[in-house]
């Protein structure tokens, strides 16, 4: 097995960290429907025609307009109230079961923990204190502070930087597999949590790492 003994250790945070699935009852609730899935590609969409156009789309506005969409799509208007509830609970998302456990054994072996996100670095912040885990993270970053959101290189190329590593020190451990081909592609290690219903991309390089949850990953590393 390959060391990471020097590596330090970046994380995704909503669907690698913080249970998106937490959102399920809201969207059967005013759509009728479970929507959550088809809410999140639709915002990720988004994200990415960001990327790849230079287009300024935020993490917040891309997850409003993505309801929006789905609202469209479905023949179903939302009230503001609803709407505004559903993307308020995205501030109140929990912990995936095994990360607790995970993050406080990986931090007890020395390894520096930090996050990556496409939301705005503040509410990052306040949804990971919420959630009780942001004292296992020596910084919470957003991709926005690199002006292009992540898949592009610069917000991996900016955790680095801010680090004080080079990019081939950085395992980026997520359970999306556009996240690890981005992180990839920047020059930096992965790890790919399998997460429910998330799947390797067959078209990107193979994760360094691979795991069922994060204590399993925290074993293997």
């Amino acid at each position: 097995m390959s060391s990471v003994s020097n590596s330090v250790l970046v994380f995704d945070m909503v669907g690698t960290l913080l249970d998106a699935s937490a959102l399920d009852p809201d969207f059967e609730r005013y759509f009728g429907a479970p929507l959550r899935r088809e809410w999140f590609s639709e915002l990720q969409s988004l994200v990415q025609v960001g990327v790849i156009t230079g287009l300024p789309i935020s993490f917040a506005a891309a997850a409003k307009a993505a309801v929006k969409i789905l609202e469209e799509r479905h023949a179903h208007r939302l009230e503001a109230e609803q709407r505004d509830e559903i993307l308020g609970r995205l501030k109140a998302l929990p912990v995936f079961a095994d990360v607790p456990e995970g993050l406080a054994q990986l931090a007890a072996r020395g390894f520096t923990l930090a996050v990556l996100t496409n939301s705005a670095a503040v509410v990052a912040g306040e949804v990971l204190g919420r959630a009780g885990i942001a004292r296992h993270f020596s910084k919470i970053l957003s991709a926005a502070d690199a002006a292009r959101l992540k898949p592009a290189p610069e917000p991996y190329h900016m955790a680095a930087r801010v680090l004080g590593v080079e990019p081939g020190a950085v395992l980026m451990i997520a359970a999306h597999a556009w996240d690890l081909a981005g992180a990839a592609q920047s020059g930096c290690r992965t790890a790919f949590l399998a997460r429910p219903g998330q799947v390797m991309n067959a078209l990107a390089p193979e994760p360094d790492f691979s795991a069922p949850s994060l204590t399993a990953l925290a074993d293997r590393l």
